[in-house]
């Protein structure tokens, strides 16, 4: 996320987003599935607008995403940034 965005964050695939109504409105989602959060920090980033991290609690299952499938989602993430770079 840093590489393409110029901006750190502490846990950029959480997910979890509030934004003002500005914001909001500045930010047009593109792509599906789990991708979403990098492509929301992108656009802020687009955008220049402000940011600020607020910690929570992740709870994470036993039943969930698979290594390879997180492979997959990060690798088309990854592909999906370079083309448009």
């Amino acid at each position: 996320t840093w590489l393409f965005s110029g901006r750190w964050y502490s846990d950029p695939q959480c997910g979890l987003r509030a934004l003002n109504a500005h914001g909001a409105r500045s930010i047009r989602m593109t792509i599906d599935r789990y991708t979403h959060a990098s492509e929301i920090l992108d656009e802020i980033a687009r955008h220049r607008l402000r940011v600020r991290e607020v910690p929570v609690t992740v709870i994470y299952h036993r039943r969930g995403q698979s290594s390879l499938a997180a492979i997959t989602i990060g690798v088309r993430m990854l592909i999906r940034k370079v083309v448009e770079w």
